[in-house]
């Protein structure tokens, strides 16, 4: 929920992850499946977890196709 304290936690570890992971690209169908349509709907919100999820679904384009 967008209440829950460990959201951005979880957001940022995400982003570390995407980061500095050898090869997400071999991981695409399953991130872009699963985590897509989640960072899609947190992107929208005004405030840090929305910049966040911004900026990992920017930086990693070609997993998330979705965009």
């Amino acid at each position: 929920t967008r209440d829950d304290p460990l959201r951005k936690q979880m957001l940022q570890l995400l982003e570390n992850f995407m980061r500095n992971y050898p090869d997400t690209v071999s991981l695409r169908g399953s991130l872009n499946l699963r985590l897509g349509p989640l960072l899609l709907n947190i992107r929208d919100e005004k405030n840090k977890c929305g910049e966040i999820a911004a900026e990992i679904l920017d930086d990693n384009g070609i997993i998330f196709d979705i965009i």
